[in-house]
């Protein structure tokens, strides 16, 4: 059960360690107001790239403990780029520009690091939204 605000899954050589819980039930909130249920993953995606890749590069690696981050501090990234109030078509656009930007940043470590890291995204993605399909067969 997850009670404290902790915003993703923390993984350690590829093992998941803490469970997060938070972060996509924020992204839902927001992402229903808005009248956009399937953004609720992209964004998600976004706001843990945003902290992931300077860590990644940092490291050279996608083998270390990730860092609890405020909640409060996706809440406030996700207002700064205002991808809840975006059109589709414009966030798309925006999506496709960040993705753009974090490929850039990852090939600086070599060619193939960025396919490491989004690989090692999408497990993390995955394994929040099976977590979150649980909890609501459990509720």
């Amino acid at each position: 059960m997850c009670s404290k605000a902790i915003d993703f899954y923390a993984l350690s050589w590829g093992i998941p360690r803490t469970l997060a819980c938070n972060l996509i039930e924020t992204a839902q909130r927001k992402s229903q107001a808005a009248s956009y249920p399937e953004r609720t993953q992209r964004v998600s995606k976004l706001l843990l790239l945003d902290v992931l890749v300077p860590l990644c590069v940092e490291k050279r690696s996608t083998h270390f403990l990730i860092p609890m981050v405020d909640p409060a501090q996706f809440q406030k990234r996700g207002k700064e780029w205002g991808v809840w109030q975006m059109p589709e078509e414009t966030f798309a656009a925006f999506e496709e520009s960040k993705m753009q930007e974090y490929t850039k940043v990852l090939t600086t470590v070599s060619p193939t690091f960025p396919l490491t890291v989004f690989a090692y995204i999408d497990t993390i993605m995955q394994a929040t939204i099976k977590q979150e399909k649980k909890k609501g067969h459990a509720g």
